[in-house]
C-alpha cells in the first residue's frame, strides 16, 4: 500500500472538484490533478483539522497528538517569538513517519513551508529522506544583494498597503523584501507556478511569467487554482509515503 499525504493552506473543500457533489453550489473550480488523486483515493467528507493555523495543524498531523489548547509554549532559538502553537514536534512523541519506518515503509518528506525546517523543529524527524524547497514567503534563505525600496513597493498593491499601519507596512514590505531576494536568480515563475492577474491585483496560479517586472503578492491567491498544475501527481513517486 502507497501512503500519499498532501497539505496545502486554505485549501477550501468546496473548490475542489473531487467535492463538488458535497455542496448544493459546488464554486466550479477545475482541480484536475487533485480529482484523479481523490479517484484513486479514499475520501474523508467530514475531516477537520485538530487546530490552526499551518505548523499547529502540522503538527498534530505529524503525531496525531492534540496541539489545542496551546498552554505550554516558549520561545526557541532560530525561530519568531510568540505565537503559541508554532513550537517543534516533541521528542517524546511519535511522529507517522517513524511509526511507518518501524513498519517496513519507505517514507520521504517533501515541504516549501520553511517554518517546518526552522532550527529544532524536527518535522522531518523519522523520515528515510527529506527534501527542503527553499524560498517561500519570507524564508532566509538568501541574503542579498539586497532589493530597493522602489523594486519592492512595484510589487505590491497599494490597497494592501492602505489597509495596513505604518508597522504593519514596514514588516510587509520586508517580507516581500526576503522573498524577492529568494527568486533573483529564476529566470520565470514557472517553479512557484504564478502569474499575475489584472493589473493592480494580486497574482493567481498558472503559467510562467517574469518575476522582475510583474507584481508578487503573497495574500489573496485563490487556492483552488494552485490545485491546478504542479506535479502533484508525482509527489512521491518512488516512495511509499511522501507528506508536503
Amino acid at each position: 500500500m502507497n501512503v500519499i499525504l498532501v497539505i496545502l493552506d486554505s485549501l477550501r473543500m468546496d473548490h475542489m472538484g473531487c467535492c463538488a457533489d458535497c455542496y448544493p453550489e459546488p464554486s466550479g473550480a477545475k482541480t484536475p490533478n487533485l480529482d484523479r488523486l481523490a479517484a484513486e483515493s479514499l475520501r474523508f467528507r467530514k475531516a477537520a483539522p485538530e487546530s490552526l493555523p499551518t505548523l499547529p495543524m502540522r503538527r498534530a498531523v505529524h503525531t496525531g497528538q492534540r496541539v489545542w489548547p496551546y498552554w505550554v509554549h516558549r520561545s526557541y532559538k532560530g525561530d519568531f517569538k510568540g505565537a503559541p502553537g508554532w513550537g517543534p514536534m516533541q521528542e517524546e512523541q511519535d511522529s507517522v513517519a517513524e511509526l511507518l519506518r518501524n513498519a517496513d515503509y519507505r517514507t520521504g518528506f517533501v515541504t516549501d513551508t520553511y517554518h517546518q525546517f526552522k532550527a529544532s523543529k524536527n518535522f522531518h524527524r523519522g523520515f528515510d529522506e527529506w527534501h527542503w524547497i527553499r524560498g517561500q514567503e519570507s524564508d532566509p534563505y538568501r541574503s542579498g544583494p539586497t532589493i530597493s525600496d522602489e523594486r519592492v513597493l512595484r510589487h505590491i498593491p497599494k490597497s494592501l498597503l492602505r489597509r495596513r499601519r505604518k508597522k504593519s507596512n514596514a514588516h510587509f514590505i520586508e517580507r516581500h523584501r526576503q522573498y524577492l531576494m529568494n527568486v533573483a536568480e529564476r529566470k520565470s515563475d514557472t517553479q512557484i507556478t504564478l502569474e499575475t492577474g489584472p493589473a493592480g491585483n494580486c497574482p493567481v496560479a498558472s503559467s510562467s511569467i517574469t518575476l522582475r517586472d510583474r507584481q508578487v503578492c503573497f495574500e489573496s491567491i485563490p487556492p483552488h487554482r494552485l490545485a491546478t498544475r504542479g506535479p502533484m501527481h508525482a509527489i512521491g513517486r518512488g516512495l511509499t509515503s511522501a507528506v508536503c
